[in-house]
């Protein structure tokens, strides 16, 4: 039996998630974790079973994503172009170059960090630095 369900409903896409999760907003790991209390605040200290549709709606979002990559470019592919791009802004990448050295580094079939500041470093020799960082 599957997680989520998909449907169109008067021209609507709607999704549901039934997930066996215990949620609480009080007591034991809430208070073992110092930022659990500083992210409860930020969502409006919800209530468990607000917190529990907000956990839900997130997994949707999830399961969303992975259908989309399924139906497309498949998820190990889109999942290493995510990478590449995280990998290319963490190299200090910016704007049209954010893409420009994550198709580099899957075309190089090296995504790490030192291989996205040599690509920078190439790219800022070719371009004005406004464009690259």
């Amino acid at each position: 039996e599957p997680l989520t369900r998909w449907w169109i409903e008067d021209g609507h896409l709607m999704g549901k998630a039934e997930l066996p999760i215990q949620v609480g907003t009080v007591g034991g790991a809430v208070k073992a974790n110092p930022l659990v209390p500083v992210l409860l605040r930020l969502m409006g200290n919800p209530g468990a079973q607000k917190l529990a549709a907000i956990m839900a709606a997130v997994g949707l979002a999830q399961n969303m994503a992975a259908l989309r990559a399924l139906g497309s470019v498949g998820i190990q592919k889109g999942h290493m172009a995510l990478h590449a791009r995280s990998v290319a802004v963490s190299a200090g990448a910016k704007g049209s170059a954010v893409e420009e050295v994550a198709r580099a580094l899957i075309a190089a079939g090296e995504i790490k960090l030192h291989r996205a500041q040599e690509i920078l470093a190439k790219l800022a020799a070719q371009k004005p630095a406004a464009e690259v960082t």
